[in-house]
């Protein structure tokens, strides 16, 4: 029991004996100190004159790691201090216990680099190694998420756009519009923030602005063209001249109309692809089906002379400017350089330095960024939560020049990477294991703010590709968590270690619709599948599917889907908790135009309410099906690119992975769907589907190397608008359909009152188009600009829907048990911050008390998971 008097205690007896104190201490006896030491280390002093006049605070007894500590037992003297007074920490050693959590993974990331990353696996190293700026977690309760600040100190960061933006120069250099006054500047457009001071790599080397400034320049470095800049170089948080670096010096096909300094032997006519009718985005070809007259200049079809033929793109002559005048002539526009608006040209991006970028630092924990548009208080944090950060001399070590680019190995072995989070990489093993340790470097485990959390010791990744397998190690206690499929719901139904979780992925079936690629594969299989590149085929296959079957009786627990954005995306959650896109009016409207049931409801109809009507929706019509089977054998048989007798044998790539038992279930079910939707047609008993295994099924579909595949797009569920551009913007990511579907070049019309009039008007523009403005500012300055975005966003999903270069099937739930080793911080799911996740996960057992409850039930939790 340690003994020793406080300052209130030394306070009675200073009242009580002042004047003995006064007679009986020598003036300079006030002048020893009382000294705190831990390890040798002054933590803090006092005379013993302060403690007797102005009062004292005992320090805190610095953390070490590994113990516990208090002061040695002391009593503050009230006379007769006649040398310092030193009171020591006294560290005791604390038992120290180890608890790992053991999970899975199919398949190995194929690198963990912040810059390159792309799927789900590639992020899961850096999901533990790796922690933002503000990070988004439970609250005190558990019932809300709340943001807790990481990589910045607390409330970390400050608007200061009004200082920097009624300066000319500062806003010349970034791209930007100075304002005249500091009251006109809108919020947002630049961040000062303040780092960390105490954050650092595993190694222990600080972490400071120069390491944010040196992965920002390799981040944008446009002889690395590195995936993930794209979080920086548009939408809401692009930076300040970030795309002009990453494109710098490169060379972009663009509308000539926007480049009046070209001249016309710099611009090509392509009225085909790329064009610009009178000052909007629309392809001619829209308006020659509409306008066909128009284009008819002394007898000659303007339109079917420059594109009719074999060539497409025309160099700029005196025939071609007279041509397109009088064309535009007829529209009514005199203007002589009318032409341009039909012509193309290969617009280079200047030469931009990095020193241009709107990233800049004040001494080494001070950081500003400037945006290139405003950003909302909401949408910086939400940023925050991940960086850009790499450990420059590994990151720079390993660069290598492969294909015309530099890439480099960073973030595909332990020796090529480097924690600055709250774990450590310490053992990668492709296809085999990885294995992360606590990261003792790591600010959080004893800066006080993060007690309670992170209990987790270790965590061990096995990669095992057969789910089958990975039940049998959760069974015998080998893995605290394992994901269900539907084999396993009739033992585990009703277990209470049973977890369900809403997800944001839709499954789909992806097409190559393009003839040429499919009758390729026919040549080299022996497979004929051309069938494919006929819609109605497709629909027909959409319409065989009994989707609430195939969800309840093929999977754990998903649900059917019908569209492609699922309930789980919000398109204003700062503003409006409930702003679920899929329970918009225009939303539902979209899915029931669909499936031809947007007239189905109303006073004396089949439903009474929109909600009814939706509700009902199943994408499941055999009659419908079984017509438009026929119909796309009549049309394959008349195009004469199928026979009319032979088999059709699909091949649907459906996992990197070798196909489990659940997928060949999934496979079977689909394979009775099919047969059953074509009985009584001339397609019956033709069709066969065989799932298989393929290391890049999104890639060997887009390229049109394969016919079909099976996967799902998900994510980014705060940003709807955003999201769609997976199938919308080639720019913007791989579209796994675009084979045989160019979204630069088709185009979608959309009917609404876009300029405010009161008035619709029908608007035409490529889907690719259309998906950048809903990421862009193009609506920002209507009245309503959400209600607009919602109305395109709808649109765009019903086009690529009603074009079936993919069928959406499956909404994704996962359906999962965790072991009776762990405890979530909550079983309820909380928007943004989900159960807690490792920040708060807590174990029952530690590794010692686990392997004894194993021993104790045989190695078999069976009966206990029940």
């Amino acid at each position: 029991m340690r003994k020793f008097k406080t300052f209130a205690m030394v306070l009675v007896l200073v009242l009580a004996c002042v004047l003995v104190l006064t007679a009986c201490t020598p003036e300079d006896q006030s002048n020893f100190k009382i000294v705190f030491k831990a390890d040798g280390n002054t933590i803090a002093s006092y005379t013993l004159a302060q403690v007797l006049a102005e009062g004292w605070t005992e320090p805190t007894v610095p953390a070490k790691d590994g113990y516990t500590g208090e002061w040695a037992a002391y009593e503050i003297p009230t006379d007769d201090l006649t040398a310092d007074l030193v009171i020591n920490a006294v560290y005791t050693a604390v038992e120290v216990k180890s608890y790992t959590y053991r999970t899975y993974m199919a398949s190995s990331p194929d690198t963990w680099n912040n810059h390159i990353w792309e799927t789900n696996a590639d992020s899961y190293i850096f999901g533990y190694t790796e922690i933002g700026w503000i990070d988004i977690s439970l609250n005190s309760t558990y019932d809300a998420y709340e943001w807790k600040y990481e990589m910045m100190v607390e409330n970390g960061y400050e608007d200061v756009s009004a200082n920097y933006m009624t300066d000319p120069a500062f806003a010349e250099k970034y791209g930007l519009t100075a304002y005249e006054t500091a009251e006109e500047v809108p919020a947002g457009y630049v961040m000062k923030v303040q780092l960390n001071p105490n954050a650092c790599w595993e190694d222990g080397t600080k972490i400071t602005t120069k390491d944010y400034l040196d992965s920002m320049e390799d981040l944008l470095d446009p002889a690395m063209l590195n995936y993930r800049a794209n979080s920086y170089t548009e939408g809401e948080g692009e930076i300040a001249n970030a795309a002009n670096r990453f494109n710098s010096g490169s060379t972009v096909v663009e509308d000539a109309a926007a480049h009046t300094d070209y001249a016309d032997a710099d611009i090509w006519l392509d009225v085909t692809g790329y064009s610009v009718f009178f000052g909007a985005s629309y392809p001619v070809s829209t308006y020659y089906g509409a306008y066909t007259s128009m284009f008819i200049v002394d007898g000659v079809d303007i339109f079917q002379k420059y594109a009719g033929g074999e060539q497409t793109v025309w160099q700029i002559t005196e025939e071609v400017i007279a041509d397109w005048n009088a064309v535009s002539a007829n529209f009514g526009d005199d203007n002589p350089l009318a032409y341009r608006e039909y012509c193309f040209c290969n617009f280079t991006y200047p030469e931009t330095p990095f020193d241009d970028v709107g990233i800049f630092a004040e001494g080494d924990y001070t950081l500003y960024i400037v945006y290139a548009k405003p950003i909302t208080d909401y949408n910086f944090k939400i940023h925050a939560g991940s960086l850009w950060l790499v450990k420059q001399d590994i990151y720079d070590s390993t660069k290598r020049e492969e294909g015309g680019l530099v890439v480099t190995n960073y973030g595909t072995s332990v020796a090529d990477y480097m924690s600055y989070g709250p774990y450590k990489l310490v053992e990668y093993q492709e296809e085999k294991i990885i294995k992360m340790e606590k990261n003792e470097k790591w600010y959080g485990y004893t800066d006080g703010k993060h007690v309670g959390q992170f209990q987790t010791t270790a965590i061990r990744t096995e990669i095992i590709p057969e789910q089958k397998t990975a039940l049998q190690m959760f069974e015998i206690g080998e893995l605290d968590d394992i994901a269900l499929t539907a084999t396993d719901m009739d033992t585990y139904r009703y277990s209470k270690y049973l977890l369900k979780t809403d997800d944001t992925y839709t499954y789909r079936f992806f097409f190559n619709t393009d003839l040429e690629s499919l009758q390729a594969i026919e040549t080299e299989t022996q497979r004929h599948v051309a069938i494919i590149s006929v819609t109605e085929f497709r629909k027909a296959w959409s319409m065989a599917i009994n989707r609430a079957d195939f969800a309840l009786n093929g999977t754990a627990g998903m649900k059917p889907a019908f569209s492609l954005l699922n309930t789980m995306y919000y398109y204003d959650i700062e503003n409006d908790p409930e702003s679920r896109y899929r329970n918009t009016d225009v939303a539902k409207l979209a899915i029931l135009k669909l499936y031809n049931m947007e007239n189905d409801y109303g006073a004396g109809k089949t439903y009474a309410t929109l909600d009814e009507a939706y509700n009902a929706v199943t994408g499941f019509d055999i009659e419908q099906a079984r017509e438009l089977f026929t119909s796309a054998y009549n049309i394959a048989v008349e195009s004469q690119i199928y026979n009319g007798t032979d088999d059709i044998n699909i091949q649907v790539l459906y996992s990197k992975a070798t196909v489990s038992a659940a997928g060949y279930l999934q496979q079977d079910m689909m394979q009775k769907y099919l047969d059953e939707a074509t009985v009584g047609t001339p397609l019956e008993g033709k069709i066969t589907l065989n799932y298989t295994n393929h290391n890049d099924r999104y890639g060997a579909v887009g390229e049109g190397d394969a016919e079909c595949g099976w996967g799902a797009w998900g994510g980014a569920y705060l940003y709807p608008f955003r999201m769609v551009s997976c199938y919308a913007d080639p720019d913007y990511t791989d579209i796994h359909e675009r084979s045989g579907f160019n979204a630069a070049v088709e185009t979608v019309t959309i009917s609404y009152d876009f300029n405010g009039d009161g008035e619709a008007e029908d608007v035409t523009k490529t889907y690719q188009i259309w998906a950048k403005e809903l990421r862009g500012t193009t609506y920002d300055k209507l009245e309503n600009p959400n209600e607009c975005k919602l109305y395109v966003l709808s649109a765009l999903e019903y086009a690529l829907l009603d074009r079936c270069c993919m069928i959406p099937v499956l909404s994704d739930v996962s359906v999962s048990m965790y072991s009776a080793k762990v405890k979530y911080a909550t079983l309820d799911y909380v928007a943004l911050a989900g159960y807690g996740g490792i920040r708060y996960m807590t174990y029952n057992y530690d590794d010692e008390a686990w392997d004894a409850f194993l021993e104790e039930n045989n190695n078999n939790l069976k009966p206990i998971y029940v």
